[in-house]
């Protein structure tokens, strides 16, 4: 898999100072669906979609995306809650919160968010290239819009599990997985989202119908090879044993 690297940075005004976005990763994971059915997500319609965090001490957690009001959804974890309360994602923002107070420490303090929406049939659809996936509408890429606590801090967004409309090839605005990394917050003493920190932020995803998993191609070709040797290994020691 390639990666392309983007920075970004903003000026004074906004209460973060820098944007590294990242296209595809070491994850062999390729998503396939049969068509796209909707432009724009509302908050319930990201039901079953797979949220895990990481604190900054290396401890884990996750939880489910559920539905909890009409057109809303959520997912909640023992300390922080990640929601999209809108009826779209496309002008209207997610908002993670890390619910949890007191002091700072490095239990306490999230350094990433990861959410995997190809569970949910759904993806993440970003602003370029464009044209982009076919059947696809323009899209939008994470862009933050609001912070409570969270001072001249950076982030890196990666995007992996690429995601293409079958037959076609995948064309980099497609994204079946979204992790997104804290880093240099003046306002926390570790890396990442401290205790009552919260950011709201921007992000398109689309609809799909009947959305597959698969090897990238390359590993399933490996694969296929590899089986085809086993078999024909196994065959020549039936004939000459």
């Amino acid at each position: 898999m390639r990666l392309f690297i983007l920075s970004f940075l903003w000026v004074t005004g906004f209460s973060y100072s820098a944007t590294i976005f990242i296209l595809g990763s070491s994850d062999p994971t390729y998503v396939v669906a049969d068509n796209i059915s909707g432009f724009s997500s509302s908050g319930n319609e990201l039901e079953g979609a797979v949220v895990n965090i990481l604190y900054a001490d290396g401890s884990q957690d996750s939880a489910i995306w559920a539905e909890t009001t009409a057109g809303a959804g959520a997912a909640v974890g023992s300390n922080w809650s990640f929601s999209l309360t809108s009826s779209s994602n496309f002008s209207n923002p997610w908002t993670f919160t890390n619910t949890s107070s007191g002091v700072a420490t490095l239990a306490n303090t999230i350094a990433s968010i990861q959410i995997n929406v190809t569970s949910a049939d759904e993806a993440f659809d970003l602003s370029t290239p464009s044209p982009g996936t076919t059947d696809s509408a323009n899209g939008n890429t994470f862009n933050i819009t609001n912070t409570t606590g969270l001072t001249n801090f950076d982030q890196t967004v990666t995007f992996d599990w690429p995601t293409s409309n079958d037959p076609d090839p995948h064309v980099a605005d497609f994204w079946g997985r979204m992790t997104i990394e804290v880093t240099n917050n003046d306002n926390n003493t570790f890396d990442g989202i401290g205790p009552g920190q919260s950011f709201q932020f921007i992000q398109d995803t689309d609809s799909l119908n009947s959305s597959m998993i698969l090897p990238e191609p390359s590993t399933a070709m490996l694969t296929s090879l590899s089986l085809l040797s086993l078999c024909f290994n196994r065959k020549r020691k039936v004939l000459f044993a």
